[in-house]
């Protein structure tokens, strides 16, 4: 089953100190970040696959086929893939308008009905615990920001429980409707 979380107020995000900054950009300057396009959806996929494959509880991740990451890679939606050298070890999904599933929420800002969906996190078990996740939240929500949304819902299954630690702890609250 799987949760919708909501962040209101995105701006927030960007009040962090020139301090955590500079830390942060040193903490990642052996890795590239950049907007994956077609020509990565098989590279993304494969990660799924990897990741699904090494993880204890099957449930934690449900396998999204490859229409579903070309649907991605497209404008307005944003993915973006983090690489060491060339190996691709997360991605991170944010879908702008309805996509094939329907998990996609509908939210209504200042009387304009608008989608948004912060769809998917994957990160290599090997780079787990290094604030990937966080970090490409962050990314996504800048987007979003920049894009004139001011909610951004996600949803993550309830026995993903390092995925919902990161998420509460940045700000986002359970939707009880």
């Amino acid at each position: 089953m799987y949760k919708s979380r909501e962040r209101e107020n995105i701006p927030r995000v960007y009040e962090r100190s020139r301090k955590e900054k500079e830390k942060m950009k040193s903490k990642y300057n052996e890795y590239t970040l950049r907007r994956c396009t077609v020509q990565d959806v098989d590279q993304i996929y494969e990660l799924q696959t990897i990741i699904i494959n090494g993880l204890d509880n099957k449930e934690i991740l449900r396998q999204n086929a490859k229409d579903m990451f070309e649907h991605c890679v497209q404008e307005p939606n944003l993915t973006i893939g983090v690489y060491n050298k060339e190996e691709l070890i997360a991605v991170s999904i944010f879908v702008v308008e309805h996509g094939v599933e329907d998990l996609s929420l509908d939210l209504v800002c200042h009387e304009v009905s608008v989608s948004a969906n912060y769809k998917l996190i994957m990160v290599k078990k090997e780079y787990r615990g290094n604030g990937f996740q966080k970090a490409l939240m962050w990314v996504m929500e800048k987007y979003a920001y920049n894009n004139g949304f001011t909610h951004l819902c996600t949803t993550v299954s309830e026995k993903n429980t390092y995925s919902l630690h990161n998420i509460e702890e940045i700000g986002y609250e359970y939707d009880h409707d």
